[in-house]
């Protein structure tokens, strides 16, 4: 009879130790997972280089999940709860998903910058060799046109490959290519001017 309780009394203890093992909490793997695919999403997006603001907020979203997981580990098995690793596992989804977001749609903003000033240059060039070639033609004065239509060709040339690489997705390089062939156009056009107003001094007599 004894042995009986005994035996019932051991298997109601293992069965309650069963229990409590079972009521353990566990690492919500599967909430943890979808971050990290929302943190590679944005990072596929180019976030750090277009959203850096919402990257930077997610990633402080991702580190404060990361160390309440790592404060979780340190507790005993009983002692685990995982409600607020949820809580900050589900803030640090949204906060990667919106700088995916913010950087997809800075990239379309600049895509349509970039292709704005591209046709702006596209359209400079032509009148600015025109103004090249009238201004060679005033008497007296003192400008190299040769070298000004040169820097008008390398322009024009520059502008295609900015195109190029806006269609390539290249958006820093077309538009750093592109505002470059602009601020040339303006230096010249400076040179053009300069040289016309030279020309037309009256010249003093000796």
């Amino acid at each position: 009879m004894k042995n009986a309780t005994k035996i019932s009394m051991l298997i109601m203890t293992a069965a309650a130790f069963a229990m409590i093992l079972a009521g353990c909490a566990k690492v919500p793997q599967t909430e943890v997972d979808a971050v990290k695919t929302a943190l590679e999403a944005a990072k596929a997006a180019d976030a750090q280089t277009y959203a850096p603001e919402s990257f930077t907020a997610a990633m402080d979203a991702v580190t404060a999940l990361d160390n309440e997981l790592k404060a979780q580990e340190q507790l005993g098995a009983v002692k685990r709860k995982y409600d607020k690793s949820l809580t900050l596992a589900s803030d640090a989804k949204a906060a990667a998903e919106k700088a995916a977001g913010d950087a997809e749609k800075a990239k379309e903003a600049m895509k349509a910058e970039v292709a704005d000033l591209i046709n702006i240059v596209n359209a400079l060039i032509p009148q600015a060799k025109e103004r090249v070639a009238k201004a060679a033609k005033v008497k007296g004065i003192k400008l190299d046109s040769s070298a000004l239509a040169a820097q008008l060709e390398t322009g024009l040339a520059a502008v295609t490959e900015a195109g190029a690489d806006l269609n390539a997705g290249k958006l820093a390089e077309a538009k750093a290519k592109v505002t470059a062939v602009q601020e040339q156009l303006a230096a010249g056009e400076e040179i053009v001017k300069a040289a016309l107003d030279a020309a037309a001094k009256p010249v003093k007599k000796k």
